[in-house]
Formats: structure tokens, C-alpha cells, sequence
């Protein structure tokens, strides 16, 4: 049983390095939590699922894009390719 507990502690340490299916399989499986598998996911496709959300809420396309777009050049211009990159002090800098 020890040997079962430490290899699934190997997988969950590992879930920002490994392919996004095996990743995706293991958090709905329960292995890796939503969290986890959500912090390695690139930002790109965190402004597109918020740009999604702003449009179900009842913004403008315009809007959604507005904002969505200062991200992401934001995000560019500091280098943030993960949630785990951003950093304030870099953000302030900026």
C-alpha cells in the first residue's frame, strides 16, 4: 500500500509536466484536482474561457474583447504563459 500512495503522490507533483489528456483523465478520475490541472493550463485558454463567460453574462462582444485583449498584453509583455508565472511585482513593473 505505501508503494500505491507514493506513486500517486509522484502523479500529482507531476501534473503540470505531463500531456494535457493524461492530465485531464487523472483530475476526472480525482487523482489531480481541478485546481491543479487548472494552474497548467496556458492563459490563453483561461482569457478564452473567460471571454466566453463574459459573453453568457451579458456583455458586449466588444467589451469582452476589450478586456480580454489588455490581458493578454499584459500577460506578453511580462512573459505569464501559466497562472503560476504571474507574478504582482512583474504586473507593477509593468
Amino acid at each position: 500500500m505505501p508503494r500505491t500512495i507514493n506513486a500517486m503522490n509522484s502523479i500529482r507533483a507531476s501534473g503540470d509536466t505531463m500531456p494535457p489528456p493524461l492530465r485531464d483523465k487523472l483530475a476526472q478520475w480525482g487523482i489531480l484536482s481541478e485546481s491543479r490541472v487548472a494552474a497548467s493550463q496556458p492563459l490563453a485558454e483561461h482569457l478564452a474561457d473567460w471571454t466566453t463567460a463574459l459573453l453568457a453574462k451579458g456583455n458586449t462582444a466588444r467589451h469582452a474583447e476589450l478586456v480580454t485583449s489588455r490581458a493578454r498584453k499584459v500577460f506578453t509583455a511580462c512573459r505569464f504563459k501559466l497562472w503560476t508565472d504571474i507574478s504582482a511585482s512583474k504586473l507593477q513593473s509593468h
